[in-house]
């Protein structure tokens, strides 16, 4: 099973944080809070997603972040090439010379090509597609639903 880190599990929570309130500035705390997780962490991803120019950030008693770019012209495959980096499901398929029998192998090429796909798959779905229908954003937990409103 393919699992996605951390890192990228709060960076896409933040996008979908922002794309289903793009009128507002939340703080990264605020977002925090929502998802209950660490502000820290919150802030760190934030960061990354700022230099990269997902979010803008937004300084001022009222300032917090936004996205910098449309939610349509986001796509999940590549924030998650972005947080997560060179992948590949076994390390043979990123780095020459980890197995012995790795010029031989034909499983290499099958993992790797796997996981061109699914990247692939990925780039093809836009943040906006996962905010379309406008509902409430859901925490990933049993805490009740606060709905974000939307003008």
């Amino acid at each position: 099973m393919l699992r996605l880190n951390l890192a990228t599990d709060y960076g896409l929570r933040i996008l979908l944080f922002l794309a289903h309130a793009p009128d507002d500035t939340p703080s990264t705390g605020e977002i925090a809070h929502f998802y209950r997780i660490s502000p820290d962490h919150v802030r760190k991803v934030a960061r990354q997603l700022a230099q990269h120019h997902f979010v803008t950030t937004v300084r001022g008693r009222s300032g917090g972040l936004r996205l910098a770019r449309p939610p349509g012209s986001i796509s999940v495959g590549e924030v998650v090439e972005l947080l997560e980096g060179p992948t590949g499901l076994l390390e043979c398929v990123l780095h020459d010379g980890v197995c012995v029998v790795q010029p031989q192998c034909r499983l290499r090429h099958v993992l790797a090509d796997a996981g061109a796909r699914l990247i692939a798959d990925l780039r093809r779905v836009m943040l906006s597609e996962l905010v379309a229908d406008g509902g409430e954003l859901v925490r990933l937990d049993p805490a009740p639903t606060i709905p974000i409103a939307r003008p």
